[in-house]
């Protein structure tokens, strides 16, 4: 797992043999501190089911904890998938299937 430490826009990909496998974002809400947006994450097509979304996700809620955290909002339509880190459904948009999630790792300071 390789990491850009950007202070605004942690990304992390995972590669083998110099080949990108997948890239992974998150960033500081603009809704309150210590809160995280889980911006995007993409794996190949052809290595999807090796461990290589579980392992960015592990990776970006290190980072998470890491840097004080409290918690973690994303978008998806595969919540089964985040739901395996105690991340919940907060809304339900319908429609296309999306979802927000949240996955709460401790008291938010307002």
């Amino acid at each position: 797992m390789t990491g850009c430490r950007s202070p605004m826009w942690p990304r992390s990909a995972a590669e083998d043999d110099r080949k990108i496998l997948g890239v992974a974002g998150m960033m500081p809400s603009w809704i309150m501190r210590g809160v995280w947006d889980f911006n995007w994450i993409n794996v190949r097509k052809d290595v999807q089911g090796e461990g290589i979304g579980h392992a960015l996700t592990e990776h970006r809620i290190r980072e998470v904890l890491q840097r004080d955290g409290r918690a973690i909002h994303l978008m998806t339509r595969i919540p089964e998938f985040f739901e395996q880190w105690a991340f919940r459904v907060s809304r339900d948009y319908g429609g296309e299937g999306w979802k927000l999630m949240t996955l709460q790792l401790g008291p938010v300071v307002l």
